[in-house]
This record gives structure tokens, sequence and C-alpha cells, in this order.
């Protein structure tokens, strides 16, 4: 090929995947007021040094490896199932078909770059909440809880379950799975060929991370059951929850329990890095509204639409995630009831602006 042929497939790729860019464009008309809204913030407190590209690309490094090893043990499993007598034929063909499919693989990979950069914005915003309004609906939210739960703290009203600490420590493995989930859902729907909800979910996606993790997080500031007497050592509320994850943990590791209460060097981690100021993955420390509860919501929402069987399994899963927000001391009990209403309102609003934007879409052509 000469050189002159090589510039031609270059740019006719380059053409291609433009108009793949184009069809995502939905995306791209709430991905930038976003964006520029979350870098006026930014700016306005003088923050705009810390935004860069990187600090979240090991996630999806990860998160996209982690995806393409699930998705090809999927396909052997189905493989299997169907008793294919020449996999590796099968796996040929699908390679095929995705190099077929490149030019929407590589707008996906651009989308996914926009969608770090928003992430980037996020946690310097998140990091931001307590000097823009400093904690002061803990209490608001703390009694909220004893009335709910008949004048207890939501944690001590489920108090029976820290007498059994492995199952405290198989709820704290899952609620760290979450973060696989969530952006391994986002990798799946990016890269969904011919799939209904893909606009549906990624919008959402970035949506209940901006209204509900940025900017409810601000109007709703709160720091957590865990971090009141760090912040103010006269309130102590909630040391009893702490000593009793101690507590807790400690019986993990006399019986040399695999898992353990994993929660405690995390809230560890983000305290040293809110005292510090420095900039972590997941930076910043807010409670209301939940964004483990949010993501989760979303999830179950969304692939209800695929299989209902995982969507089912996915509710059972924001259930857990519920219970394992309190019980670990992230959350009061309102935080994730606020959670839910907001984002199936976000997902019913772009649901029906997405239906819209495909209508119109179609009569134009």
């Amino acid at each position: 090929m000469s050189f002159s042929d090589f510039s031609l497939f270059l740019i006719s790729e380059l053409k291609k995947t433009i108009l793949n860019i184009k069809s995502d464009r939905l995306f791209y008309y709430f991905w930038i007021p976003v964006f520029i809204f979350s870098i006026s913030i930014i700016g306005w407190f003088g923050n705009y040094n810390r935004v860069g590209l990187f600090l979240y690309s090991e996630v999806f490094l990860y998160s996209l490896l982690l995806f393409v090893i699930s998705y090809i043990l999927y396909y052997f499993v189905i493989l299997i199932i169907r008793k294919e007598r020449r996999p590796l034929r099968c796996f040929y063909y699908k390679f095929l078909v995705l190099l077929y499919h490149r030019h929407f693989f590589f707008s996906g990979v651009i989308m996914l770059l926009a969608i770090n950069v928003f992430s980037e914005c996020y946690s310097i915003i998140k990091g931001m909440i307590y000097f823009i309004d400093p904690f002061s609906f803990d209490f608001t939210f703390h009694k909220m809880d004893l009335f709910i739960f008949n004048g207890y703290p939501a944690w001590q009203f489920f108090d029976f379950i820290y007498e059994y600490p492995k199952i405290i420590s198989i709820i704290n493995l899952m609620y760290n799975f979450w973060f696989f989930l969530v952006w391994g859902s986002l990798l799946y729907f990016i890269f969904s060929l011919n799939n209904n909800y893909r606009m549906k979910y990624v919008i959402s996606w970035v949506l209940c991370w901006f209204v509900i993790g940025n900017i409810l997080a601000v109007l709703l500031s709160s720091s957590g059951p865990v971090f009141v007497h760090r912040l103010n050592s006269g309130n102590t509320l909630y040391l009893p929850l702490i000593d009793t994850l101690n507590r807790v943990n400690n019986i993990l590791l006399d019986i040399d329990w695999p898992i353990k209460v994993w929660a405690l060097n995390t809230q560890d981690m983000l305290w040293n890095a809110f005292v510090s100021n420095s900039d972590i993955l997941g930076k910043g420390i807010s409670a209301m509204p939940s964004m483990h509860v949010s993501m989760s919501v979303l999830m179950a929402l969304s692939f209800w639409h695929v299989k209902r069987s995982l969507g089912l399994l996915l509710w059972v899963y924001t259930f857990i995630i519920y219970f394992g927000s309190i019980i670990l001391g992230w959350h009061y009990a309102v935080d994730g009831i606020v959670s839910v209403p907001v984002t199936y309102l976000i997902w019913k609003i772009t649901s029906l602006l997405c239906d819209k934007s495909m209508i119109l879409s179609k009569k134009n052509d």
C-alpha cells in the first residue's frame, strides 16, 4: 500500500468514525453544558489546576479489561451450552463482527474519554463540598432517621446483624464490588450495538453523578455517620457504631477470615485525603444523597429492559447496597431514600427525551 493509499484509508476511517460520533450527539448535548457548568464551579473556587485527564484512567483500563474477560467467559459458556464443535471458529467470526463495527467502537472510546473528563470534574467538586457548605445537615438527617426508626439511629435498629461478622464481611465485599459493576455496566452500554437503551443509560449515568452526586450533595451537605466525630470531637452520636465495626473486624482478624471490614480502611483513606486535600480516586466526603444506591437503582432500571432476571437480581443487589450503606456507617437511612426517586426521575426524563429524539431523527431521515 502506497503512502497515498494509506492516507486515503486513514481519512476514510476518520470520516466514518466522525459519523458515528455524530450519531451520539444527544449524549454530547447533555455532556457539554454539564462540563461547562462543572468547570465553571471549579474555576470559581480557584481549582482549575486540579483538572486533569488521568485520575480515572486506571479505573477505566481495569474495568475495560474486566469487561473484556467477562464477555469472553460469557461467550465461552454460551458455546458450551450450545455444544459448539468449533469454538475457535466462532470466536474468529465474532472478532470479524467487532472489526466490521470498529468505527462504532472508536466513537465509544471518544465517549469514554469525555466521561473520564467529567468524572475528574465530579471528583474535584465532591472534594470541594465542605468548603462550599461545611456539612450543615448531618444532625437534621440523624433526627430524620430517629423519626423513621422509632427513636433509634438506623444502624442500631439493625444491630442484631453485627452478631454475625461473616455476614457483615460479605456485605462489605458486595459493597466494594459495586465499583466494578458501575464501570462495567457503563462499558456494556457504551459498546452495545443496536441497544435501544444505550443512550438512555449513558446520559442518565452522567446526570445522576452530576445532579445527585454534585448539585444535591452541595445543597444537602453532610459528611455521614462515620465522619461526624472526626469533624467535631464533641459529637459522639456514632462512636458506638465505629466501635462496633472495629469489634467485628477484630473478630474476623482473630478467626483469620479472608474478608474483613474493609470500609474502615477506606474511611481512614478518605479522611486522610480530606485533611491533606489530596487528589485520590473517589476523593471527598459526602453522604446525602447516596450515590451507591443511585447507581444501583439505575443499573436495576436499565438491565430490567435487557433481561428481566438480571434486572430482578440487581434490584435485590440494590437492597443489599442500601442496607450495607447503613450498617457500614457510610450513610443515614434517608440518604438512600432520597436517591431512589431522584434517580428514577432522571431515568424517566432521559428516556422520554431519547425517545423523542429518536422519533425526530427518523422523521428527518
